[in-house]
């Protein structure tokens, strides 16, 4: 039996996103006929309860979770048991509502980019998880993962029952590329800026995007990252993998939305990309003529955990940092920035700049400087680097600085969150957790495991807390049921679909 502390928390938190109410509306435009016994409420209230007491959303787990797992007056306030008649919910008709309100949700999709509609119903149920009393600073990590279909994949000529789903690749446990035919899952988790104590800030996802797999990741999540700056103006940078920045449009047009990316440089951008002014560009930064050719390229190790191997490329690092221009200004929104000669600013010594040789002889020397025609780069105090200058490289921190790893590796909190919504002892999403198809019915689903692992996350945050927060977000979460429990995990590959 589910206690009445726990639907009562899962009741309130969808009353707050307001979406049961709104696809009521949906589904009954005029209001007219003899109204359905089965509501939304009741539909979607069933679906989080499944996900937190059997790890399945599974239709058939759903109705089992209402009509069986229920105190008999939660169920009489969900409507479960007709008032005057005693008729209970039936499986068909739980079937028939969840197709119902998602067949209202499947608009042309534009290419790469989710319904509006289906967006939004995403956006307001995660909404609804956040916490106002807790301060953050606007600092976010994106990452995606892949969702198999429940339906089996096409093959060359043949059809798939899942017309949504696109084969792809993704990461498997083992750390290798393995394909998957289904959907990608993309989340932009809140983490701690630098000056924050991560434990200051759960990790929470406060958007998600659903989208067919091989879909271009940027065209999927820029438009959900520009609503939310249009909507809060609170995002301040997004900390992402080469699998986001690599891609052409993703730093400008983050800069283009007042936001600062924090990124990792694939292996064909360590080197020089050109010049500038004289100066060579370098991981998107100008630097030196001067600057020693050993020092274009530098690779990084594979993890950037602390080790004799980070502590070398480090200090490869800082001696390339040290011919590097210094930035002098933040970003426009075009991109376009400021940068001061390494000399005048005191990081080398050069005969052309003769102040800068009276500096200690342990800076690095220009030894050749060109003297007869020496480039504007070498005869300004500074520059200005336009923003399609390398653009997808350009960043705040000097790329491999010990800055931009401690930057860099909050994008480890998107992992977690991953982990928390995967793992079999939390909510369990993995193929089989629920059965339907298509892209509409998929984000839903997985719309609603992420609202399940935020208020999970949320109410373990909360405990930890030496001090209470001024309004407690979440009421304590009652133990679930005992592992007898008609509902659970047992048999879930031997089910029949929903």
């Amino acid at each position: 039996m589910i206690s009445h502390a726990q639907v009562r928390e899962t009741i309130d938190w969808l009353d707050r996103s307001g979406v049961a109410s709104d696809l009521e509306a949906v589904l009954r435009p005029t209001r007219r006929g003899r109204p359905r016994q089965l509501t939304v409420r009741a539909l979607l209230v069933g679906i989080k309860l499944a996900i937190d007491t059997a790890k399945t959303s599974c239709l058939t787990d759903v109705h089992g979770v209402l009509v069986k797992q229920l105190h008999h007056r939660d169920q009489a306030e969900l409507g479960i048991v007709h008032m005057l008649t005693g008729e209970v919910v039936s499986l068909y008709q739980v079937r028939r509502l969840f197709a119902s309100l998602t067949s209202k949700l499947e608009t042309p999709t534009a290419s790469g980019s989710p319904p509006v509609e289906l967006q939004s119903i995403l956006d307001r149920l995660l909404d609804a998880t956040m916490t106002p009393g807790v301060t953050h600073h606007g600092s976010y990590a994106i990452d995606g993962t892949g969702i198999w279909s429940w339906s089996r994949g096409k093959k060359r000529s043949d059809t798939s029952a899942d017309s949504d789903a696109r084969w792809g690749y993704k990461t498997a446990k083992a750390g290798t590329q393995e394909q998957y035919f289904g959907y990608e899952l993309h989340a932009l988790v809140r983490v701690n800026s630098q000056y924050q104590d991560r434990r200051d800030v759960p990790t929470l996802a406060e958007r998600i995007v659903v989208v067919p797999a091989s879909t271009n990741c940027v065209t999927a999540v820029l438009p959900t990252i520009a609503a939310l700056q249009e909507k809060t103006s609170a995002v301040r940078e997004v900390v992402a993998d080469r699998g986001y920045s690599y891609k052409v449009n993703w730093g400008h047009e983050l800069y283009a939305l007042g936001i600062e990316p924090v990124l990792d440089l694939h292996q064909t951008q360590y080197g020089p990309r050109g010049t500038h002014a004289g100066a060579r560009i370098i991981t998107g930064v100008p630097h030196c003529p001067a600057t020693p050719t050993g020092l274009d390229t530098i690779k990084r190790p594979e993890r950037l955990a602390d080790s004799p191997e980070v502590d070398e490329f480090v200090a490869m690092i800082s001696r390339r940092e040290q011919w590097a221009f210094r930035r002098i200004n933040t970003a426009d929104r075009t991109g376009k920035e400021r940068y001061e000669c390494p000399a005048r600013a005191g990081k080398v010594r050069c005969p052309l700049v003769k102040p800068s040789m009276t500096r200690p002889l342990a800076l690095p020397t220009v030894s050749h400087p060109p003297v007869d025609n020496p480039p504007s780069c070498c005869t300004q105090r500074t520059i200005t680097l336009p923003g399609d200058i390398d653009a997808k490289s350009r960043q705040r921190h000097y790329w491999g600085s010990r800055d931009w790893i401690t930057a860099f590796a909050r994008r480890s909190r998107a992992e977690g969150w991953f982990g928390n919504v995967k793992n079999n002892n939390t909510e369990g999403l993995t193929r089989g957790a629920f059965r339907v198809m298509g892209l509409a019915k998929t984000s839903l689903m997985l719309g609603i495991f992420a609202a399940a692992t935020n208020l999970r996350l949320l109410r373990l945050w909360t405990t930890r807390q030496e001090d209470s927060l001024p309004t407690s977000p979440m009421p304590a979460r009652p133990a679930g049921p005992s592992k007898q429990s008609s509902i659970g995990r047992r048999g879930r590959h031997s089910r029949a679909p929903d």
